[in-house]
């Protein structure tokens, strides 16, 4: 089903003038004008009687949601499914459409009725707002009761480090949510994330993107604390971790050590760790390892998904260590590398050192799919000359690479995906997509033992820095 979502309007739904005008008109040949003339006629009566509603349902499900509006108003029979899909998910971005949707639940019975229908529900937005209102506060206690098929919430930004008492209590009325996804905000402490996250007995997704605390606090005293309270039996099966920033990184070791502590990953069925800094510290490179590290032990051999995108300057370290993984199917990587003006200062050796040291890690037997996403910052004083030194020198780099890709657990290996992407400046696409073209086969002597096997599809593009 796709999702759909509607954002509080005044509650009469779109104007005459405001549905869009689906007539096809003739613009200029006789030879079309009749066609033309045809197409813009609306069915007959007779012949759009006779189509299954269940096909107009299909449609409506697939519709852009600017025209949802309008298409719930063409028939009575379209409108439940138009209705439902218009209300599947739930955006209030700010503390006015925050009143307007609290009005209408009170005094409409029809936004009533389906609210009741709503998967999804979005709050806040990803732009800081002008209004500092707050709002969030008082809207469990509004709307659980209103929200019965409530699955998803996503909170952006919302979130502050001192919330009403009675905001904590009043979550615990969504009891059936299954996905929690907090974006941007700023938290007291691990503490707070606590009461929030345990608030959902029935939780199975988690996503953490750029949460960060205003109070500093150890893994030791997170252990602590979390020795001293009961947690819910939630047992996660997607977990998603996401960090731009150095402070974004440093603040996911209490979390982690918070998520390892209380036993909530014993049974993660798929892991996606994004780390993005630019600093070039050993320190906050090894705390991000470090976190990958533990999640992945903490999942063990229920772990059959992990996705990683590392883009921190690892120098030849491995940026994951898969040893606890034993059922392990899908593995995605996208890793950070950089070419200098020479041979000798092009990260090649690096590469070939990373990618060696994740995959002897990987102790599954049952691999299907591996998908690599190499990204590159394009240096133009790099020429062919070079690039075509680089290449040969990779023969000698990489063969350590090669005899553990020739291993007996990537045996049941189909499909093997490489990705490069090269980071240029705006005068240099054409010499960055030279440059892209170029390091495809040297990409492939990477993976000389599966490209031998048929299974390795390589694929460039440029992306303007």
């Amino acid at each position: 089903m796709s999702k759909k979502h509607h954002t509080p309007t005044d509650g009469r739904g779109a104007s005459h003038n405001e549905r869009e005008d689906h007539t096809v008109h003739s613009q200029g040949q006789t030879l079309a004008t009749d066609l033309s003339e045809d197409e813009g006629r609306p069915l007959s009566t007779a012949l759009s009687n006779r189509i299954p509603i269940e096909i107009y349902e299909n449609i409506i499900e697939h519709t852009d949601r600017d025209m949802l509006r309008s298409a719930a108003l063409v028939c009575r029979a379209w409108y439940p499914r138009a209705s439902q899909s218009l209300y599947h998910t739930v955006i209030i971005e700010s503390r006015a459409s925050y009143g307007l949707l609290t009005t209408q639940l009170r005094t409409s019975p029809r936004i009533s009725h389906w609210l009741a229908y709503t998967h999804e529900l979005v709050i806040g937005r990803y732009r800081p707002s002008d209004s500092n209102i707050p709002f969030l506060d008082a809207l469990p206690l509004v709307f659980a009761q209103a929200l019965p098929a409530l699955r998803v919430l996503e909170i952006r930004r919302s979130l502050r480090p001192a919330m009403h008492p009675s905001f904590y209590v009043a979550l615990r009325q969504f009891q059936h949510l299954t996905s929690l996804h907090l974006c941007l905000v700023k938290l007291s402490n691990t503490a707070q994330l606590r009461r929030i996250v345990c608030a959902f007995p029935s939780l199975e997704e988690l996503t953490l993107e750029n949460v960060t605390f205003v109070q500093a606090q150890s893994s030791g005293a997170t252990v602590r604390n979390v020795a001293l309270v009961t947690h819910p039996e939630i047992r996660l099966r997607r977990l998603k971790l996401r960090g731009y920033h150095d402070g974004h990184i440093q603040s996911f070791d209490p979390i982690v050590t918070w998520l390892v502590s209380s036993k909530f990953c014993g049974s993660l069925l798929a892991l996606v760790m994004v780390f993005d800094a630019s600093s070039p510290l050993d320190a906050i490179r090894e705390l991000a390892t470090k976190q990958v590290d533990r999640l992945l032990e903490a999942g063990g051999p229920s772990l059959v998904s992990f996705h990683g995108e590392i883009y921190l300057w690892l120098h030849d370290h491995s940026p994951c260590d898969f040893a606890h993984n034993t059922a392990l199917r899908h593995l995605a990587l996208k890793l950070n590398f950089h070419f200098g003006s020479s041979v000798e200062d092009s990260d090649w050796p690096d590469a070939a050192n990373e990618l060696r040291a994740a995959f002897s890690t990987i102790r599954s037997h049952q691999l299907e799919d591996i998908a690599v996403h190499l990204r590159f910052e394009f240096s133009s004083r790099l020429g062919e000359e070079e690039l075509s030194r680089s290449y040969e020198k990779l023969g000698s780099d990489s063969r350590g690479l090669h005899d553990v890709l020739a291993r007996p657990y990537f045996v049941a290996l189909t499909e093997v995906g490489v990705k490069v992407e090269v980071f240029h400046m705006p005068d240099d696409y054409k010499s960055a997509d030279d440059f892209a073209r170029a390091i495809v086969p040297i990409c492939r002597r990477l993976f000389t033992p599966w490209d031998n096997r048929g299974i390795v599809n390589v694929s460039y593009y440029t992306t303007q820095a």
